[in-house]
């Protein structure tokens, strides 16, 4: 009878063994289980997910800033936005744009389109992509087309600004992001822009310049001279500003992204002066 005892004990000691490793097993899984319930739990919600905002004027950097911030991961950028732009307006005849709400709502009736109109059509179209971003674990940037109000021939201060509309509806992060005034005057003269504002002279363009940065007197500033001295810590210090993750590889990938308004010197390589 002994070596039957002998052997049901060790069959017993192997299946405690057995449970034993089974039981450690199920508490790493449950308790695995308890913190990614916990990260979640920290997660935020929809109602909580900021859209970040970008803000500059004319060749001042701007674009090469978007681009490397575009390379940044699962990051939308939408670039050069603005709601009050009228670029959609015809001179002697009539646009064709069967997928733009507001151009056919003009020619239906021009009166029609308030501010305040146009100001609720875009936070409703920027809701739906809000969403499909958040979804898809996107983060959404908006890069500002400034000069349409700033740099106009004649500046409306009465009229809401990109980050003050969004800001209506949704939580904001924002960046402004400047360049030396004189420099960047200088190139608007080489591409004949300063011709967007009157008088079209150094010193008018210095007050729009004042006037851009005491609407965004409230937020980060950057310049863009330090950006190209220093391109991955200062990319770093925006990812912390706007809450963005940051990718290493992005000066080798930036200039890949294809945006309107990249009017300075090109190339695939982060340098100063253009």
């Amino acid at each position: 009878m002994t070596p039957v005892v002998e052997s049901t004990f060790k069959e017993i000691e192997g299946c405690l063994d057995l449970l034993e490793g089974q039981l450690e097993a199920r508490q790493k899984h449950a308790k695995d289980l308890d913190e990614m319930l916990d990260a979640c739990g920290k997660m935020r919600s929809l109602e909580d997910e900021p859209i970040r905002t970008i803000h500059h004027l004319a060749c001042t950097g701007g674009t090469l800033i978007s681009k490397c911030i575009a390379s940044m991961p699962n990051v939308l950028v939408l670039n050069e936005i603005n709601p009050f732009n009228n670029s959609d307006r015809r001179r002697g005849g009539v646009l064709f744009a069967p997928n733009n709400i507001r151009v056919l709502i003009r020619q239906g009736d021009d009166t029609f389109l308030t501010n305040e109109l146009i100001a609720e059509l875009f936070l409703a179209d920027l809701e739906v992509i809000r969403k499909q971003c958040w979804l898809t674990g996107r983060v959404l940037v908006l890069r500002d087309h400034t000069n349409s109000q700033f740099l106009q021939p004649e500046y409306d201060s009465g009229k809401p600004i990109l980050r003050e509309i969004v800001a209506e509806k949704f939580p904001v992060l924002s960046l402004v992001t400047t360049r030396n005034k004189k420099n960047a005057y200088d190139s608007m003269v080489r591409k004949n822009w300063h011709k967007l504002f009157r008088p079209s002279t150094y010193e008018e363009y210095e007050r729009r310049h004042g006037i851009f940065m005491e609407r965004f007197a409230d937020v980060p500033t950057m310049r863009y001279e330090d950006f190209c001295s220093h391109p991955k810590e200062k990319i770093r210090d925006i990812c912390k500003i706007l809450k963005l993750e940051y990718f290493d590889g992005f000066e080798d990938v930036f200039h890949s992204f294809k945006f309107s308004g990249d009017s300075g010197r090109g190339g695939r390589t982060i340098i100063s002066g253009r």
